[in-house]
């Protein structure tokens, strides 16, 4: 299935949306393998810092691609490698997984305790 642009613009702001339920949510970067499906519980990886989510989330949806709003920085409370994020709303319902790098950028993906870390730019596309 091809979607148009505004279709997924229209699936994006539904997902802003879904984000945004209960208030705002958390970015929580780990360590190690993603999960295959958000659903899937957290096993072996470790959390690295709980970034509260901006609210609302969306700073601008165009073009197929929902771009997040500022985060603000927050302190690690872990050491790792941060390779990917799990997105939950206000709620505390997982919203989404996102990579690291690809979805997420950081200044320094190693997290050090007590490291204030900030994320960038945030952006998820369809």
């Amino acid at each position: 299935m091809n979607l148009a642009v505004a279709a997924k613009n229209a699936r994006l702001q539904a997902l802003a949306d879904l984000i945004d339920t209960g208030g705002a949510g958390t970015l929580t970067l780990y360590t190690g393998t993603k999960p295959a499906q958000a659903d899937d519980a957290i096993t072996t990886q470790t959390a690295l810092v709980d970034i509260p989510c901006p609210l609302p989330i969306a700073d601008s949806i165009s073009n197929g691609t929902l771009h997040l709003a500022a985060f603000g920085s927050e302190m690690a409370v872990e050491t790792g490698q941060a390779t990917w994020a799990r997105l939950k709303n206000g709620n505390g319902d997982v919203v989404a997984d996102l990579v690291v790098g690809t979805d997420i950028a950081l200044a320094s993906t190693q997290i050090y305790p007590g490291v204030l870390v900030q994320i960038n730019t945030a952006a998820i596309s369809e």
